[in-house]
């Protein structure tokens, strides 16, 4: 990381400014067009209305309200998410059920049509539970003889449901261990083998440093260093599962018992997977924080805002995302008061356990209004690289934005500036077509430092060139069209905040 002098190149702009005020550049000219172009994110949440019932140690609550109904199916979808996904709660065969017709899943998804929601993703048990073992499913001796016997057997069950109009895709395993790859993959194939268009909620285990990780990530994690360890583990998912895309939920919120911290290595590890999936042609998914909680009795995970939540998806726009989740949009049913159980605040997610919605609905649904009308454009983009800037001191602990210092294509680093004590991450994304660059510039410092006394707020510039003398900026959403002073552009964030900016020859 790199400390940069602010106030000389501060200065320098604003003489460059006044040297070329007098320039006549029709910026409207040769700017990048997106108007035609079609586009919408994938967005879903965990945890989707509830039956009224919530657990505390395992014993049921009961609020005295069934919110399954089509009004709170209708609302889920006006907070900006498109697609309902059914867990454990609702699964398929729940209790003694075994016909779809009447099942209590086929009412939750005729719910869903009753909303307007098109796409629904379900939980069957009976192909869940084959990927959740570390035990082989396939060969002899066990459940399945081959690869294809499985594939027939998860292609009856998928017969049940699979032509209802909204089915859209199947939950498997969460965070599948190293060992648990090999029955996680074979059931994964048999579901693409079927229908490659289906679904599959999967999350893999996100980057995290340690031994313990390790031993999570490889059989060989004894001479490998955490990042070996955990390519290892992405390249045995691959080999197990034939997955095109990769999806990964971590929450980086936290409070350490004393004070508000960002996750370790969080940026590093999304920045991996990032790399990893450009490498290997795959798609890269996220599930995003949108809860807050406890663990054994302290607290944990911090009640999202808006620049918190702006902070995690604006960043995952810029890794070349276009399916999101949040975890959690009821507040979770199940809570626990044990050493190592996890408490979910109610009040801390969109909704809480007796329905009402909170701030966090209302902020979300306003970032996703945003990320929907940005969607047609950068949906052309492809990510390319990324890297983060500091200009010291900072006097804030930053090493969750410590990553590989990656090449752009059009600046480096001595063309960025920023004032003293910022952070900021940025990345690359290329539209082939039109052979255009996108750069993200996002004020990566902790909003919730933010106080009265204390103004996180980042001012930038950067140098394109001679070559672009203007810039389609792209805020919050919302489009404007910029000359460039002697190819620099000069802006400023809050923290969380970010811009995608599109250079060009006007």
């Amino acid at each position: 990381m790199k400390k940069l002098n602010f106030a000389f190149v501060l200065s320098s702009v604003f003489l460059l400014s006044l040297t070329s005020c007098n320039q006549n550049v029709d910026i409207n000219n040769n700017a990048p067009d997106y108007s035609s172009s079609n586009g919408e994110f994938i967005t879903f949440a965990y945890a989707s209305p509830t039956n009224g019932t919530y657990y505390i140690d395992g014993s049921p609550v009961y609020t005295g309200e069934n919110y399954q109904t089509k009004e709170r199916y209708i609302e889920y979808k006006e907070a900006g998410l498109n697609t309902m996904m059914l867990q454990w709660e609702d699964r398929f065969p729940l209790g003694v059920e075994t016909e779809f017709t009447n099942s209590h899943c086929k009412q939750l998804m005729d719910l869903c049509i009753e909303a307007e929601i098109d796409r629904c993703i379900i939980t069957d048990t009976r192909i869940r539970d084959l990927s959740v073992g570390d035990k082989q499913i396939i060969g002899p001796g066990c459940q399945f003889a081959n690869q294809e016997e499985l594939n027939e057997y998860v292609a009856s069950c998928l017969k049940d449901y699979y032509d209802h109009p909204v089915f859209y895709g199947l939950l498997l395993r969460d965070e599948p261990y190293y060992q648990h790859l090999e029955a996680f993959g074979q059931v994964y194939q048999a579901i693409k083998a079927y229908d490659k268009d289906i679904y599959i909620e999967a999350n893999l285990l996100p980057y995290t440093t340690g031994e313990d990780a390790r031993k999570r990530f490889s059989p060989e994690w004894e001479s490998m260093t955490t990042e070996e360890a955990y390519e290892d583990y992405l390249l045995r998912f691959l080999e197990c599962s034939h997955a095109d895309k990769i999806l990964m939920d971590d929450y980086p919120f936290r409070h350490n018992g004393q004070y508000e911290i960002v996750k370790d290595n969080y940026v590093k590890g999304i920045q991996i997977l990032a790399n990893f999936c450009k490498e290997h042609n795959l798609k890269l998914e996220i599930v995003g924080q949108s809860f807050g909680g406890a663990s054994g009795g302290r607290r944990r995970w911090s009640m999202p805002t808006l620049p918190t939540l702006e902070w995690q998806y604006n960043l995952f726009m810029s890794m070349g995302v276009q399916t999101f989740s949040f975890f959690t949009y009821w507040r979770k049913v199940s809570n626990s008061t044990a050493v190592n159980g996890e408490w979910f605040n109610d009040g801390e997610s969109f909704v809480c356990s007796n329905g009402e919605k909170t701030s966090v609905y209302y902020n979300a649904q306003t970032l996703l209004n945003e990320m929907q009308s940005f969607a047609p454009v950068i949906m052309n983009f492809k990510y390319q690289a990324s890297k983060s800037l500091a200009s010291e001191p900072v006097a804030y602990p930053i090493s969750y934005a410590d990553i590989e210092d990656m090449d752009f294509a059009l600046f480096t680093n001595e063309d960025v500036t920023l004032n003293d004590g910022r952070l900021c991450m940025m990345s690359e994304l290329y539209d082939e077509t039109n052979n255009l660059y996108m750069y993200m510039m996002e004020n990566a410092l902790d909003p919730r430092l933010f106080s009265a006394e204390d103004d996180l707020n980042m001012k930038f510039s950067i140098n394109f060139g001679a070559g672009f003398n203007a810039v389609e900026v792209y805020y919050r959403g919302i489009k404007k069209l910029v000359p460039l002073v002697n190819g620099v552009y000069t802006s400023s964030l809050d923290a969380g905040y970010a811009e995608f900016l599109i250079p060009y020859k006007a």
